[in-house]
């Protein structure tokens, strides 16, 4: 997803949004100051995975943000995350279910209170 985000920054970068991308390459030990301090930078945050919402690593993202960084949230955390279906087998399909560039996108901006 790295890719994704990485892209996404690109994009909004054309229209005048910058963004920070922390790229966890771990998730044990995972980088919880490179989080807190991206999110105390930006007072925003999207975590963009391509698990399944429920009992995933961005459940427990967000938990650390929640916990460390709320006094410095101006807006509610955005997960984009992977359809609640199984994933299915055509191409087409997985591709609709996995997070992607659009979607991501719009997070952004939803968290930013530039798009609903």
């Amino acid at each position: 997803m790295v890719l994704v985000a990485m892209q996404a920054a690109d994009q909004l970068a054309k229209e005048g949004i910058k963004i920070d991308v922390v790229d966890l390459r771990t998730i044990r030990p995972m980088d919880v100051d490179a989080i807190t301090t991206s999110v105390k930078k930006t007072n925003r945050a999207v975590v963009l995975e391509e698990g399944w919402e429920i009992c995933g690593i961005g459940a427990q993202i967000v938990d650390y943000i929640q916990r460390d960084c709320f006094d410095h949230l101006d807006a509610p955390v955005i997960r984009v995350h992977q359809a609640d279906t199984p994933m299915p087998y055509a191409k087409a399909l997985e591709r609709a279910a996995k997070p992607d560039l659009p979607k991501t996108i719009a997070a952004v901006k939803k968290v930013m209170y530039i798009e609903a």
